[in-house]
């Protein structure tokens, strides 16, 4: 599952992804983020069907924001959690949605490459 989440060499279309957010970060709030210190990667948890996209410090660092008023401390070898992606199976999808009040309205669905769409719509009250 990881390697769908991390990319092949020569590529880069992830790691930019993921290193965005510090941009972001740097731009929005004055951030210090120096996007060589981290490496993007994504892990796939096995138990919550979960792939995580992190950013992993290559070296302790201290980082200021000043437009939030706070000062990052990442120690090497630790990671900066940008996103998730969660592996659904179609059925528990439409339980969990419809604990909160929706309703499948369709879906579609391609079992050969494990991939859906499912339509909801908040149920009248």
């Amino acid at each position: 599952m990881e390697s769908c989440y991390n990319d092949p060499p020569g590529y880069s279309a992830f790691a930019d992804f993921r290193l965005n957010y510090l941009t972001q970060l740097n731009r929005r709030y004055g951030a210090d983020f120096v996007l060589d210190d981290f490496v993007p990667e994504a892990y796939y948890n096995a138990d919550t069907s979960t792939v995580e996209g992190r950013l992993r410090a290559q070296a302790d660092r201290a980082v200021p924001v000043p437009g939030l008023g706070l000062t990052l401390i990442i120690p090497r070898g630790q990671f900066l959690n940008v996103g998730y992606s969660v592996k659904f199976d179609g059925q528990d999808l439409v339980r969990e949605v419809g604990k909160h009040g929706f309703s499948l309205r369709a879906h579609w669905e391609d079992f050969d490459s494990r991939y859906g769409l499912f339509l909801f719509r908040r149920q009248e009250t």
